[in-house]
């Protein structure tokens, strides 16, 4: 049921790396020297203000500085998305490819895994009561047979034994000892545990295992939400640029 896929190797050079790297290079290198040219004219904004703005005329020139600094970042940015789309459209196409392969093969493995799943769990549980019921078997064996002993020392005017007969002891298999097989091919299957959780009631999960849905949130207070229990909305200020 295996096969040998080594000759099935894909070949070199389907998209190579180093062209693509060197086309974005190339690209990004013609935005160097107004990127250059903006970095120094930071530069001697910082000399002159030392980071700090005093009057209107230095905030309108820094304005004016700003709305540069955005412009050369949007051209950047606009650049690098029309360069690496491409290449994400050549990435969700091949992975589309091969996802047509794996995914028949997941929902098999899926449907029959959960076969196995419900063997294990009735061969476990089947397992599980035959050692508990032999459990409780050699225990009530033990105690008739201490009865016994006790009874026929009283018939014939002896004293009691000192030991009483002890049932042997039976262990509970676990859910992976009970269940466990291994193939003739040596593969092994068994019940594994994992603990997992669902939410039966959320106003009784404690606090801090909760989390704010931020999404939710900033979209009321888009919709001109003010006041949610337990939130400071607030408006935070900062300069904008047109």
């Amino acid at each position: 049921m295996s096969a040998n896929l080594h000759h099935n190797n894909p070949p070199s050079g389907i998209i190579d790396s180093e062209d693509a790297i060197a086309a974005a290079r190339l690209i990004a290198g013609e935005l160097v020297p107004r990127q250059e040219e903006l970095i120094a004219a930071f530069e001697r904004w910082k000399e002159t203000t030392s980071g700090l703005i005093a009057d209107d005329i230095l905030q309108t020139k820094s304005a004016d500085f700003v709305k540069q600094l955005n412009s050369h970042v949007k051209a950047v940015e606009d650049s690098r998305k029309t360069t690496k789309e491409p290449v994400l459209d050549l990435s969700r196409a091949v992975d589309a490819v091969f996802k047509a392969v794996s995914d028949p093969l997941a929902d098999a493995k899926m449907a029959v895994e959960r076969s196995m799943t419900a063997y294990a769990q009735q061969k476990a549980r089947e397992q599980q009561e035959a050692a508990r019921r032999a459990a409780e078997e050699a225990a009530q064996r033990a105690r008739e047979a201490a009865e016994l002993a006790a009874l026929e020392a009283e018939m014939l005017g002896d004293e009691a034994p000192a030991e009483t007969p002890i049932a042997p002891e039976i262990a509970i298999p676990s859910n992976a000892e009970a269940s466990r097989i291994t193939s003739d091919h040596g593969v092994t299957a068994s019940l594994r545990g994992k603990w997992v959780y669902e939410v039966v009631n959320s106003a009784d999960v404690p606090r801090h295992l909760l989390m704010i849905n931020d999404a939710a949130v900033k979209a009321a207070i888009k919709a001109g939400e003010r006041n949610v229990p337990g939130l400071r909305i607030f408006q935070e200020t900062k300069i904008g640029i047109r």
